[in-house]
């Protein structure tokens, strides 16, 4: 994308999937931050996005909650439940990731129920 150019959507990303089983909005890796005990993880959390064109229009957020599933759309006085799908079609403005550090093992120990 180049500046001045409209975002395509929420699912341009800055960093790269960890895995290829990760979906577009979680499981995101920085590869250059991890010290060798540590794995740097981001999950989108949030979305801002602009509804309009440059003569005007309307912002609204797209959140989800830490460690939820469900995406809820803000807007104004209104909060609505939305699907992943919403979120990724949105004209994104702004991207919010939290940030996980993940200990060696600690996925495949989770895996397995420990």
């Amino acid at each position: 994308m180049r500046p001045g150019q409209p975002s395509g959507g929420a699912t341009e990303r800055a960093a790269s999937p960890s895995s290829s089983s990760a979906g577009p909005t979680e499981g995101l890796q920085d590869e250059g931050c991890a010290p060798s005990s540590t794995t740097c993880r981001y999950a989108l959390f949030a979305v801002i996005s602009h509804k309009g064109d440059l003569s005007g229009g309307h912002y609204v957020v797209f959140v989800r909650p830490s460690g939820g599933r469900q995406w809820y759309q803000c807007d104004d006085a209104w909060v609505t439940a939305v699907s992943e799908r919403d979120v990724l079609r949105c004209q994104a403005y702004m991207l919010f990731y939290e940030h996980d550090h993940v200990l060696p093992g600690a996925e495949e120990q989770a895996a397995n129920g420990f």
